[in-house]
């Protein structure tokens, strides 16, 4: 911005709203104008979603299952977890598996990033195991399930994650694992939809 001429027009553009946005807003624009979406129910009839009830020592085996099943016609699925730390270790756990698993997380290197995702979008990996870092911006097509290994903290990032399937008319599958801990927060994230979970 130090560097573009003072007369300019700035539009931002955000799927949600959180006080970082208005706050970069305030400071960068002069009297801008809001321009808010009504929102809709973030799901679409296209997506089946589940969640599984479970324990934190029962969830590797529940994905395991889950995989196993989801995995015999060769789809692509994104797991999503809570932490880098939980990232890497599924990762460990899903290549001592045989699975084909790459990650992408905030201590990856841009270049580290950028291989993981042309190996997942070309199908040489059908496993991405990501934070919420991954959760919005990225557009690929042929993901046929997304799992929440962790119920995320803001409703919002739930909605996100599972924006990953189920695109352009295309079927898809989301599971999120519940367990005693993540009960109300999977309570508020069911007061933001009308669909059954």
């Amino acid at each position: 911005l130090s560097v573009i001429p003072d007369r300019r027009q700035i539009s931002l553009f955000s799927a949600t709203m959180p006080s970082r946005i208005i706050e970069l807003s305030k400071r960068h624009m002069t009297s801008p104008e809001k321009v808010l979406l009504a929102p809709s129910d973030p799901s679409v009839s296209t997506l089946d979603q589940y969640f599984i009830s479970t324990t934190y020592q029962d969830k590797l085996s529940s994905l395991k299952n889950i995989l196993k099943k989801e995995h015999k016609d060769k789809g692509s699925t994104i797991i999503f977890c809570r932490t880098r730390n939980d990232s890497r270790r599924l990762v460990k756990e899903l290549n001592y598996d045989s699975y084909n698993v790459v990650q992408l997380q905030g201590d990856l290197s841009q270049h580290q990033r950028n291989r993981s995702m042309k190996l997942f979008r070309s199908g040489q990996a059908s496993i991405l195991v990501a934070t919420d870092i991954a959760s919005r911006g990225i557009d690929v097509r042929h993901v046929d399930c997304v799992i929440s290994l962790d119920v995320p903290e803001n409703p919002l990032h739930y909605f996100h994650r599972i924006g990953r399937t189920a695109r352009a008319g295309d079927n898809g599958k989301s599971y999120i694992f519940v367990t005693g801990r993540d009960v109300d927060d999977f309570k508020r994230i069911q007061n933001h939809t009308k669909t059954k979970i």
